[in-house]
């Protein structure tokens, strides 16, 4: 099968390439008394207005609630910075645009993304919950928002391993890590290679970000510096080269008809070439 037939299947929702979630019926939102695991009581005291950290889910139709953050402060010129986090989706720290705070209401929208994704909110009387709409390519979500203490890593750099060089070695055997920029969302992708039996190579792929499930690779074609591989349960594939000193290869990810850069780093040794027709 090449690169094309795959590229034609419809995207897995194991690998996501964009923000857009499972849909819902549109609806006003609800306040809650407990948002994401998150009990009112442990709202931090004296917390008022917009600024401030926030932690809860837009509920999905048919399936789990969707985790996200908001972060919300003031910049030194007396605007707002606001940030948004949606683990499962590979969206850390991006910063929001279109924000509009006033008499109570919020409005912010997620750039880069497909659909425009909009939130639009308020915030609750005591100042603890901020509750409303999420709409993306037409469909509206309820959100639950409660103002939660502030993490103390959430400024930590967790892409930064992904920008190391990789190890150089020999052949494609061994372990390897790629980071996948999709608009907003960034995904951290572990590759695992080996030799099997037959001689050839097999392998699977996990989504760090999204369950840390493995996904089987279902073809391997190596010859000289070029490599790809095939994933046919997403509908994905990869295609690119390997540098000379075997410490990284670079190409597109193609999945859903779209094409994205996409560089696998090797972290552990590498072994022998072996044959992948």
């Amino acid at each position: 099968m090449g690169r094309r037939d795959v590229a034609g299947r419809a995207a897995g929702l194991a690998l996501a390439l964009g923000l857009t979630l499972p849909g819902a019926a549109a609806g006003a939102a609800e306040t809650p008394s407990e948002v994401s695991g998150v009990a009112l009581r442990d709202v931090p005291p004296g917390a008022a207005g917009f600024e401030g950290y926030w932690a809860g889910t837009i509920e999905t139709s048919g399936g789990a609630p969707l985790e996200v953050m908001l972060d919300l402060a003031r910049d030194d010129g007396g605007g707002w910075r606001a940030r948004f986090y949606a683990p499962a989706q590979g969206v850390h720290g991006v910063d929001l645009i279109d924000l509009r705070i006033a008499e109570g209401s919020i409005r912010f929208r997620i750039p880069r993304a497909r659909g425009e994704p909009t939130f639009d909110g308020r915030l609750a009387s005591d100042g603890h919950t901020l509750s409303g709409n999420f709409t993306d390519d037409d469909v509206t979500m309820p959100f639950h928002l409660a103002r939660v203490e502030r993490p103390g890593d959430l400024d930590v750099d967790m892409y930064a391993e992904y920008r190391k060089p990789g190890l150089p070695g020999v052949g494609l055997p061994g372990a390897w890590r790629a980071l996948l920029v999709t608009g907003p969302n960034r995904m951290r992708l572990a590759l695992e290679v080996r030799s099997a039996e037959n001689g050839r190579l097999a392998g699977s792929l996990t989504s760090l970000d999204q369950g840390g499930a493995a996904q089987p690779i279902d073809a391997f074609r190596v010859s000289g510096d070029s490599v790809y591989f095939e994933m046919l349960g997403i509908g994905a594939a990869y295609d690119g080269k390997m540098r000379p000193d075997g410490s990284e290869f670079t190409g597109l990810w193609i999945q859903g008809g779209r094409e994205f850069p996409l560089t696998f780093r090797r972290t552990g040794d590498g072994s022998s070439a072996a044959r992948a027709d």
